[in-house]
């Protein structure tokens, strides 16, 4: 992903979530990681499936974003921001932000 990505390029190995944590009990996910979360998560697929864990990513309005927004969707999760210090549901027309936490609704 070229956009907003200057530097230097370094190959490094890269792991999946699913093989890092494995046999773990994950309870919430933190990621700001430059335009990747997709990327990430897509890496940790069954991992989020099975603990359901709180998610947390700063996404900037682009591709990577509307491709978290809708592969967190496919498993039940939904998008929330902090609007005047409660958190309330993301609404693209209302709130203008950048980090979102996902939870899946407990229904």
């Amino acid at each position: 992903i070229d956009e907003w990505n200057d530097g230097e390029k370094i190959k490094v190995k890269c792991e999946t979530l699913d093989n890092l944590f494995e046999n773990a009990t994950i309870s919430g996910i933190k990621m700001d990681i430059e335009n990747f979360e997709y990327f990430a998560l897509k890496g940790g697929e069954q991992m989020l499936k099975t603990n359901q864990p709180v998610v947390y990513l700063e996404l900037w309005d682009n591709d990577n974003r509307t491709q978290c927004f809708d592969f967190l969707a496919s498993l039940g999760y939904s998008a929330f921001v902090n609007h005047q210090n409660n958190l309330v549901p993301f609404d693209a027309l209302k709130h203008k932000k950048q980090n979102f936490i996902f939870k899946v609704s407990s229904n």
